[in-house]
């Protein structure tokens, strides 16, 4: 009987720890997601300044080239963040119902 007692409660506790993580997992995700929308944002206005600099003859397209490929490193870094937030919402789903 003691060790039935004893296995239920580490069993509770188990799952308390998975609702935990999953739960912290979901604020880390939310955390990545406030670092990834700006830097976004700020490898476009660069790639859309070197852009407008080359237009004009201001910067060479060994200047320009780096810029626009930051913009999509800097939108898969974004689209991570947000699948890693959908993926901890849908765990913690899973745990929280069991």
């Amino acid at each position: 009987m003691d060790i039935a007692r004893l296995e239920e409660a580490s069993t509770v506790q188990d799952l308390i720890l998975e609702v935990k993580i999953a739960y912290f997992n979901i604020l880390q995700g939310r955390q990545d997601l406030t670092v990834a929308r700006p830097v976004r944002r700020k490898a476009e206005a660069h790639r859309d300044a070197a852009q407008d600099f080359y237009d004009v003859g201001l910067i060479p397209r060994n200047d320009l080239l780096p810029r626009r490929l930051n913009w999509p490193m800097a939108g898969s870094f974004l689209l991570r963040a947000e699948n890693d937030v959908e993926l901890a919402r849908s765990r913690f789903n899973t745990v929280f119902a069991a």
